[in-house]
């Protein structure tokens, strides 16, 4: 999954359907580069922010902010993992998400969750993304 797809419904586990030109919008105004940028550069907020995104993709009848939300953690695991203390944790909540049954209202929940999952466990034997210098 990139930043310009999202995974659908189908049971598919493969991304679909690109971004809108508006929803990539709405999505760098509402700050996601900026938030990427502090939980990569700064190890002690990790845990912070995938337990606030938890909380945001937990029994949120708001389909259009618990999606943000899976996109936000998809990304975020596409960046850096968060601490071994928390990992634990992360996984088994990304784990408990990954049955189709969760799928809601246009949300593949089971989707966003597979791909974090795989992200989950390449970023804990890679650690966060390395920064490359234009020389």
């Amino acid at each position: 999954m990139t930043l310009a797809s999202t995974p659908t419904r189908r049971s598919d586990p493969r991304p679909q359907q690109p971004l809108s030109s508006s929803r990539e919008r709405a999505m760098n105004k509402g700050g996601v580069h900026p938030v990427v940028v502090r939980g990569w550069s700064n190890q002690g907020l990790r845990d912070e922010l995938y337990i606030q995104l938890c909380r945001q993709t937990t029994e949120n009848f708001r389909y259009d902010s618990l999606e943000r939300g899976w996109e936000l953690m998809a990304i975020c695991l596409a960046f850096f993992p968060p601490t071994p203390r928390f990992h634990t944790y992360l996984e088994g909540y990304i784990y408990r998400h990954m049955d189709p049954l969760n799928d809601t209202k246009g949300v593949a929940i089971s989707s966003y969750a597979k791909y974090c999952y795989r992200k989950l466990m390449k970023a804990a034997l890679t650690g966060a993304k390395k920064v490359k210098l234009n020389q």
